[in-house]
């Protein structure tokens, strides 16, 4: 079983921006979403995840 830091290393290796969101990313996103210029987006999820897949599988 790996440790933490050692599956937070790995997470981050793998991750395609190289860095994990601080939660200024997540505001950022709603704060746009409120605006009417984003008034054409309706019903759509938005995956705030840089691009990783929602579950990440860790090699044994």
């Amino acid at each position: 079983m790996r440790g933490a830091v050692e599956r937070r290393t790995i997470n981050l290796d793998r991750h395609p921006v190289d860095s994990v969101d601080e939660p200024s990313g997540i505001a950022a996103t709603v704060s746009f979403l409120v605006f009417e210029s984003a008034g054409f987006v309706t019903g759509q999820p938005i995956a705030l995840d840089g691009g990783m897949p929602r579950k990440m599988i860790y090699p044994h």
